[in-house]
């Protein structure tokens, strides 16, 4: 557990980083609930977003989402091989076991 000073100290450097004084705390629609039950002012107004601001928006998540599909299908191929290549050997295992069972049953019968 933390000393009470760190404590004090990081809610000061904390409202000094965000502006905060006992006199200037924003008011509930200004501020965000993160799940620790902190709360802090948000970064944006959601209602002062222009269409530029939207469309750049846009543009960096399709950026985003296509960096990380590449790197799931770059991720992905060499799995699937090595998965694929795998499987053919364990259904050749199994043909074999199955055979030597065969064989097995054929001389406990004799």
């Amino acid at each position: 557990m933390e000393h009470p000073s760190a404590i004090r100290e990081t809610k000061d450097l904390r409202a000094r980083r965000y502006g905060l004084t006992r006199r200037s705390r924003p008011s509930a629609h200004t501020v965000l609930r993160i799940p620790s039950g902190q709360i802090r002012p948000m970064s944006y107004n959601q209602d002062v977003l222009t269409e530029e601001d939207k469309q750049w928006i846009s543009q960096r998540l399709e950026k985003v989402e296509t960096a990380l599909l590449t790197e799931f299908h770059k991720w992905a191929s060499p799995v699937e091989l090595r998965q694929k290549s795998r499987a053919a050997a364990i259904r050749a295992l199994d043909t074999e076991v199955e055979a030597i069972s065969d064989r097995l049953k054929n001389l406990e019968g004799r």
